[in-house]
């Protein structure tokens, strides 16, 4: 998934391709910022209509990596743990 965030040299981050003061009260929103919040606040919308929350997800990370680590050391490297690592690796 490509990320709707950016972070700049400075480490501030902002919507990917919308400057922050662009969205200061008396500016004019274009289509392309328009349409860049409504794309970021549908992805909110999908999360928060499963009951995801940055926490849940942080979580699902983590037991990932355990049962990941837990079949390796058992099994050793298998076709489900390689996919459990590439996954994590977009996280």
């Amino acid at each position: 998934m490509d990320r709707l965030t950016a972070k700049n040299s400075q480490g501030y981050w902002s919507l990917k391709g919308v400057q922050w003061n662009s969205l200061c009260e008396g500016q004019v929103i274009t289509k392309d910022i328009q349409q860049r919040l409504t794309g970021a606040l549908c992805k909110l919308k999908d999360y928060e209509d499963i009951g995801y929350s940055p926490e849940n997800v942080e979580h699902i990370r983590y037991v990932l990596e355990d049962a990941a680590k837990e079949l390796e050391r058992i099994q050793g490297p298998t076709e489900l743990t390689k996919e459990i690592w590439h996954y994590l690796k977009d996280f």
